[in-house]
C-alpha cells in the first residue's frame, strides 16, 4: 500500500487500483455476495489541510463514496493509514473490520500517529443574523438521526450513524428535506415521558426514494409531506397512509409545519366533534402549532372562536381573525367567555391546559356540547365533564393512537388537509427554520416559549466535509474526575464554580453575570422544565442519581454546593456545615410533589402554564 510520488506511473497505478475495485464489486453483485467491504489506503486524504502523499489512491476514497451510496449491502469501510508505518496499523485496522455493522460505526477513518480521525459533516461561516450558536457535527454517513439523549440534556443531543429501513408493503422511504419540531420533542429529549421506538421528530416534508408493494399514490421521485414519527433523520420510512403529495407552490419548508397541527386539528374539529356554522368554540393556546391550525378549521366551518394565548401573543392571535382573545395564564377566561355568550357558554372546548383551567373549561359547555383533550390525561377529566356539563361528550385526541391504530383515518383526513391547502381554505402555518445542525438551539427556543406557529428544521444544505479527531479508546470525563484530582481543601470551591457554570448554561446567561451564594435560582429565571434538565446534567456529571425535585429541595447555588457535598461518599470535601432542604413557596411544594410521580399526565397538569406558554 505504500505509494510512490512518481509521476509517470501515477496514471496507470490510479487506472489499476479503480478498475480492480470496481470489477470486484461488480463480481460480487452478480453473485449475490455481500460481504463487509473494507478500502485501506495510505496517506490518501488529508485531515487537517496537509499534503496528500499517497495521491494514487485518493481516488479509491471517491469510489468508495460511490460504493456506499449505491451498494449498502457492503458497508463499504474507508480507512487511511498514516503517511509513515505505526507500530500498531494492524490492530487499528482488525479493531474497525471488528465493529458491528448493524450499529453503522463510522464508515470514512484515518489514523494520523497515535489520533484517529472521522469524517464530519460541519458549516462553515457564521450565522448570518450575528447570533452565536452551536452548530452540531453531522455523520459522514449515507443516513443519520438525532436519538433521545442519554442524561436527558439538551446539551447531549448529536446526531448519529443510523441506518435505512427497507420500506415494506403499504410503507413509503422518504429523503427527509424538513422536520417539524414539536414539544413532545422536548419532553423527549428531557427524559420526561417514556421513549418507545424511533421517537424524535413526528412530521416531515421530502421527496420519496423508494416505495414498497401496493402503493401507488406516490411514486419515487415526488415531494411529499409526512405524519412521521422518527423524523428526525436523513431518511425515514413511514406508512404510506400518513404520506401526501405536496401541493403545488407549497415549499418543503411551509409544508413541515402542516402534517401533525392540521391533523390533530381537523381530525378534533371535523372527525370527533363535527363542528357546524355558528357554534361557539374555545381554543386554548391559539398561538401554537395545533391552536394556529384550528382557528383555520373552525373558521372555515363557519364557527365562532373564543381563544386563549399568553398577553405577548394576542396579537397574533387576533392577526388571525379571532376578535375574542383571552389570557391563558389567568383563570379569568372563564367569566370573559360568560360575559361575551351572555351566560350560554361554548359548544366545543379544545383544551392542552391541567387543573384548575380544565375545570374553568368544562364549566363553560353547554347541552350536547363536546370536550377535545389533546393528548391523554390522568385525573378523571371525563368525569369531571360529566359532573360540572351534564349531556356534554368527553373525547380525547390522541393523534398518535389514532396514526396506529386507525390508518385509513390518518389517510382520509390528510387527504382533506391537502386538498384544504389546495384550495387555498388552509395555509401553512408561520415559522422559524433552524438547519439541522442548529438542533440545540431549536430546542431551547420551544423549550423556553420564544417562538409562535412552528419550528423547522432543514436538511437542506450539504456542508463541507471535514476530519474530527477522536480517542483510540472513550474516555470518562466527569467532575469526579477533576475533582479527585483536587485537594480536599479545594474541592468545595472548585465543585461551586462547576455547578455556577452549569446553572449559567442552563440559564443561558454569561458566565460573567454573577450568580449570588443564596439567591434563589427560580428568581433568575429558572423554571420546571429547566430544573429537570439541570437534575439530568447533575446525574451525569456527577455519576449520580438524584431526585427529580433536586431543585426545589435545594432552590440555591449554596444549598446546592452543600446537598452535593454530602451526597458523594466517595469524595471528601472540608465543610464546616450542610444547609437543609430550603423552605419552598406552597406553589413549589405543590410542583415538588407532581414532578416525584413523573407521570406525563402529572408533569403536563404541574406545567399547566409553562406546557400553555411552550404551545404557543
Amino acid at each position: 500500500m505504500r505509494q510512490s510520488d512518481d509521476t509517470t506511473s501515477l496514471v496507470s497505478r490510479s487506472q489499476l487500483i479503480w478498475e480492480s475495485t470496481l470489477l470486484m464489486v461488480q463480481a460480487l453483485s452478480k453473485a449475490g455476495l455481500a460481504p463487509r467491504l473494507a478500502l485501506i489506503t495510505r496517506g490518501a486524504v488529508s485531515v487537517s489541510g496537509e499534503a496528500v502523499p499517497g495521491i494514487a489512491m485518493s481516488l479509491l476514497w471517491g469510489i468508495g463514496k460511490s460504493i456506499a451510496l449505491e451498494h449498502p449491502e457492503l458497508h463499504c469501510l474507508r480507512v487511511d493509514l498514516d503517511p509513515e508505518p505505526q507500530p500498531d496499523e494492524v490492530s487499528a485496522i482488525m479493531a474497525e473490520l471488528s465493529r458491528n455493522v448493524s450499529q453503522q460505526t463510522e464508515d470514512q477513518v484515518a489514523f494520523r500517529g497515535e489520533h484517529r480521525y472521522v469524517a464530519r459533516l460541519t458549516r462553515r461561516g457564521v450565522r448570518t443574523d450575528g447570533a452565536d450558536t452551536e452548530l452540531l457535527d453531522l455523520p459522514q454517513t449515507e443516513s443519520y438521526a438525532l436519538g433521545v439523549p442519554e442524561g436527558g440534556t439538551v446539551e447531549a443531543l448529536a446526531w448519529q450513524p443510523a441506518q435505512r429501513r427497507a420500506p415494506g408493503a403499504g410503507e413509503v422511504e422518504i429523503a427527509v428535506r424538513t422536520a417539524g419540531l414539536n414539544f413532545k420533542d422536548v419532553l423527549l429529549a428531557l427524559c420526561m415521558i417514556p421513549d418507545v421506538g424511533p421517537v424524535l421528530g413526528g412530521e416531515c416534508a421530502g421527496e420519496v426514494v423508494r416505495v414498497g408493494a401496493g402503493v401507488t399514490h406516490v411514486a419515487v421521485g415526488e415531494a411529499v409531506l409526512a405524519m412521521a414519527p422518527g423524523s428526525f433523520a436523513r431518511y425515514v420510512t413511514v406508512p404510506a397512509c400518513a404520506v401526501a403529495r405536496l401541493p403545488a407552490g407549497l415549499s418543503f419548508e411551509a409544508a413541515a409545519t402542516i402534517p401533525v397541527a392540521f391533523l390533530t386539528a381537523v381530525y378534533a374539529l371535523e372527525e370527533v366533534a363535527r363542528v357546524q356554522a355558528g357554534e361557539r368554540v374555545l381554543i386554548h393556546a391559539a398561538a401554537g402549532g395545533v391552536g394556529q391550525a384550528a382557528i383555520q378549521v373552525a373558521q372555515r366551518a363557519g364557527a365562532e372562536i373564543f381563544a386563549t394565548a399568553s398577553a405577548s401573543k394576542w396579537e397574533v392571535v387576533r392577526g388571525l381573525g379571532v376578535r375574542q382573545v383571552m389570557d391563558s395564564r389567568t383563570l379569568e377566561f372563564g367569566a370573559e367567555v360568560r360575559r361575551l355568550t351572555q351566560g350560554a357558554g361554548v359548544d366545543v372546548v379544545l383544551n392542552s391546559l391541567g387543573g384548575e383551567f380544565t375545570r374553568q373549561s368544562v364549566a363553560l359547555l353547554r347541552a350536547g356540547g363536546r370536550f377535545l383533550e389533546l393528548g391523554i390525561r390522568e385525573g378523571g377529566v371525563a368525569g369531571e365533564v360529566a359532573e360540572l356539563a351534564p349531556g356534554a361528550v368527553y373525547e380525547a385526541i390522541d393523534l398518535l393512537a389514532v396514526y396506529q391504530e386507525q390508518p385509513e383515518v390518518v389517510r382520509r383526513v390528510l387527504g382533506e388537509v391537502v386538498a384544504g391547502l389546495a384550495a387555498g381554505e388552509l395555509r401553512a402555518l408561520p415559522y422559524t427554520v433552524f438547519p439541522v445542525e442548529g438542533v440545540k438551539e431549536a430546542f431551547r427556543m420551544m423549550q423556553q416559549a420564544k417562538h409562535t406557529g412552528k419550528l423547522v428544521l432543514s436538511f437542506a444544505q450539504a456542508p463541507p466535509l471535514h476530519f474530527h479527531a477522536t480517542s483510540r479508546t472513550p474516555s470518562r470525563a466527569t467532575w469526579i474526575d477533576q475533582l479527585e484530582r483536587t485537594p480536599v481543601a479545594r474541592r468545595r470551591a472548585v465543585l461551586t464554580s462547576l455547578l455556577r457554570e452549569e446553572i449559567s448554561s442552563v440559564l443561558e446567561i454569561g458566565t460573567d453575570d454573577h450568580i449570588a451564594p443564596r439567591q434563589r435560582l427560580f428568581d433568575l429565571g429558572l423554571d420546571s422544565l429547566m430544573a429537570v434538565e439541570l437534575k439530568n446534567r447533575l446525574s451525569s456529571a456527577l455519576v449520580c442519581s438524584f431526585s427529580t425535585t433536586l431543585l426545589f429541595d435545594y432552590p440555591t447555588l449554596e444549598a446546592l454546593v452543600d446537598h452535593l457535598c454530602t451526597a458523594l461518599p466517595s469524595l471528601a470535601f472540608d465543610i464546616s456545615a450542610t444547609v437543609e432542604p430550603t423552605p419552598a413557596a406552597a406553589a413549589l411544594d405543590d410542583k415538588k410533589a407532581a414532578l416525584d410521580q413523573l407521570s406525563q399526565a402529572e408533569l403536563e397538569d404541574l406545567l399547566a402554564e409553562k406546557l400553555s406558554a411552550l404551545a404557543e
